[in-house]
């Protein structure tokens, strides 16, 4: 039986208790980690079973509705991030690479990807080998979530741009 400790597991707890509690810090949380990693694991897909297995079914529906909770708080809820969020969220990520590393080394599994890159491979893969994939895996991580702060920047009256989510 696989426990609950895939970082997108954990991210979805993080969206249904942002969407309950209306925490800056817990919907920055969501929104930058659920659409840097979670939509990644959507696009390179790490399933254990192929389609037509309810598991398959179980993997694209649960990150799924997270990627669109984390764009519903913006949209919807017209939450808006601060504007060092994304760093915040950026730590947090990490923090959660450091605690679960050796909660792997202790069960041999690979939450996180923090021992192997998903074996159906992914845009680890290209980062290097272990553990060198998990250092450059930052600069990615931290210009995406940087990148996600775009559309909330206010800018002055006379320069060319805008907020998509400012009234």
């Amino acid at each position: 039986m696989d426990a609950p400790l895939h970082f997108c597991s954990v991210m979805q707890v993080v969206c249904a208790l942002s969407l309950w509690i209306p925490s800056r810090r817990l919907r920055s949380v969501a929104y930058y980690c659920v659409l840097c990693a979670t939509l990644q694991g959507l696009v390179t897909p790490s399933v254990a079973h192929d389609f037509p297995s309810w598991t398959y079914f179980a993997f694209f529906l649960s990150h799924g509705v997270t990627v669109i909770t984390a764009l519903y708080l913006p949209l919807a809820l017209e939450w808006k991030p601060a504007r060092w969020d994304f760093l915040w969220a950026f730590l947090l990520a990490n923090a959660y690479l450091v605690a679960i590393h050796p909660v792997n080394m202790l069960l041999g599994t690979n939450y996180g990807f923090t021992v192997a890159t998903p074996a159906g491979g992914s845009v680890l893969d290209f980062l290097g080998p272990w553990p060198w994939y998990l250092l450059w895996m930052q600069v990615p991580a931290l210009a995406l979530m940087y990148l996600l702060t775009l559309p909330f920047r206010r800018y002055p009256k006379g320069r060319t741009g805008s907020s998509l989510f400012r009234h």
